[in-house]
């Protein structure tokens, strides 16, 4: 038997009514060529779609957050200090790194760094720094911010008190985009719950 070959048999369109093909060879490495090609083009475009989607997210969520500022609100490093139950000196030395007015400038390594800086942001600090955390994680640059945008008590809630309804709109997008990630599937069921509960209300 030679299993290089492949008989495509028409028995499926006989039992259907169909009319069949003519029964033909075809070559197992050709079949198997096509297949795998096509199968790698269904991925590449799933990729590319993807890829758009986190630019459409990127783009949304800069334009919905250009010009805010920190103003007040608590600095990444300074919460830094906070973390660690530092004193008023160290927590003024801290925020002297801060970057106060512009968000695009905060560098991805020092996100990831002080990613549990997101646990003590006051509302101001939230709408400062969200944005940059939410574009860096699309970029795997840093690590999600789902937990901290799906807090159910009412100290989570507040800390998202002063976006305005575009921001409100762009940070609800990127979590629909994290439903359609497998990756992200353990948050799927608290991401659901907050936008059902919590994000058409706020």
């Amino acid at each position: 038997m030679n299993f290089n070959l492949l008989l495509i048999n028409n028995n499926f369109y006989k039992h259907r009514g169909i009319r069949p093909l003519k029964p033909r060879i075809i070559s197992l490495t050709n079949f198997l060529y096509n297949y795998y090609a096509t199968h790698k083009t269904r991925k590449m475009s799933a990729q590319a779609e993807n890829t758009m989607d986190k630019a459409a997210i990127t783009l949304q969520i800069k334009t919905a957050f250009t010009g805010v500022t920190l103003e007040d609100g608590i600095g990444l490093w300074e919460a830094q200090a906070i973390d660690d139950y530092a004193g008023d000196s160290t927590r003024k030395k801290y925020r002297l790194k801060d970057e106060a007015h512009d968000w695009q400038r905060i560098d991805s390594n020092d996100l990831q760094r002080c990613y549990s800086s997101l646990c003590f942001f006051d509302a101001s600090a939230m709408k400062f720094h969200i944005p940059a955390f939410i574009i860096a994680s699309l970029t795997d640059d840093v690590d999600e911010p789902i937990f901290h945008l799906t807090q159910r008590d009412d100290y989570s809630k507040s800390k998202f008190s002063t976006l305005s309804q575009t921001q409100i709109i762009a940070v609800k997008n990127y979590l629909i985009w994290c439903l359609k990630q497998n990756e992200y599937e353990t948050d799927h069921l608290a991401i659901r719950y907050a936008l059902n509960e919590f994000w058409p209300s706020t």
